[in-house]
């Protein structure tokens, strides 16, 4: 998940891409809402509850490409590393998180532990993106330089060197346990160059018109959804896997769905205004205890079979984020212009 505050974006935003931001975090909350609440289906599952299985599969393959895609959108622009932004993105992690903790604290009338503050820090688990997306963004400047002066063959060379080696080693048998299912560094590297050749060269394949890409989304959506479950079904390897951020069926759905985007002809001061505070969204919901209380929420709808509880859910935790971001960049601006005036 890119942070608008750190990747290069151009003068004129596009707001088609800023809509794919919108609609990637969105899909985030959809992801933690469908498997991390309420559980990967198991083969037990797909057997005893076959419906309820596929249905979960589906909504598992239409969303997981949410993560590829804001890293996508990297590469499309590119990173171009400057310490205010930088500045500017560590401060967007330090108040979204911070405000949110404090806020649990207050409520629930509980003191700071330890694990809190080391959460605030990044030093837990909680927060995963934002680690690998801090090396990215220190490897870009190289990343760049290589798809400036790298020949057509030596980028096919690397990216396709970096896809099978993954593909092979880190998906279909997981060797490399550093890969660790698209949470690494080096997968969003991958991503980023795959962005950025695609905007280099161009090809037919490139130039589709949009319905044909998002007829081949759908397709790849259902074909990962039932392909995953069948694979859970009949016992056939890992079924999730199909589904996992590093499958070949997940980043290619991811870039369909980018160059869905891409096609789109859209001017839209809103849609630019929510995109840039998108990324609020991940840190606000995805802090400790925020995380448990949202997965516990989703399940109590879901057993309930109040699934507009769980829509109503989703919708109240984007605004809210959204809103206490456009807080965030207010407070930003004071501060910056303050120091700019020393």
């Amino acid at each position: 998940m890119s942070s608008q505050t750190i990747s290069i974006t151009p003068k004129r935003r596009d707001s088609n891409m800023e809509l794919l931001r919108i609609v990637s975090m969105l899909l985030v909350l959809v992801v933690h809402a469908d498997y991390l609440s309420l559980g990967s289906p198991t083969p037990g599952d797909a057997v005893a509850h076959p419906t309820e299985s596929i249905i979960k599969a589906l909504v598992y393959s239409l969303s997981t490409v949410c993560v590829n895609c804001f890293v996508l959108l990297s590469g499309w622009y590119g990173i171009r590393p400057k310490l205010r932004r930088f500045a500017e993105f560590i401060f967007q992690i330090l108040f979204i998180c911070g405000v949110t903790m404090l806020g649990y604290l207050v409520i629930t009338h509980s003191k700071p532990d330890t694990a809190d503050i080391k959460s605030l820090l990044l030093l837990t688990d909680d927060l995963w993106f934002v680690r690998s997306y801090i090396i990215l963004y220190l490897f870009a400047p190289a990343l760049n330089a290589f798809s400036s002066w790298a020949s057509h063959r030596q980028f096919i060379w690397v990216l396709t060197g970096l896809f099978l080696f993954q593909s092979i080693y880190g998906w279909a048998f997981v060797i490399v346990p550093w890969f660790d299912g698209g949470y690494s560094p080096l997968s969003f590297m991958l991503l980023y160059l795959l962005a950025q050749y695609i905007r280099r060269y161009p090809s037919k394949l490139t130039r589709l018109s949009s319905r044909w890409y998002l007829l081949l989304y759908l397709i790849l959506t259902i074909f990962g959804g039932f392909i995953s479950f069948f694979s859970l079904y009949y016992g056939i390897g890992e079924g999730m896997a199909w589904l996992s951020y590093i499958s070949p069926i997940v980043i290619l759905n991811s870039v369909v769905l980018l160059l869905f985007f891409s096609k789109l002809s859209l001017k839209s001061k809103a849609v630019n205004w929510i995109a840039c505070s998108c990324f609020a969204v991940y840190l606000l919901h995805c802090t400790r205890h925020v995380l448990d209380a949202y997965c516990s929420h989703v399940r109590e709808y879901y057993q309930a079979q109040h699934y507009e509880g769980i829509i109503l859910l989703i919708v109240s935790v984007y605004v809210s984020a959204i809103l206490l971001d456009k807080a965030r960049i207010w407070v930003w601006h004071m501060v910056s212009q303050r120091n700019d005036n020393k």
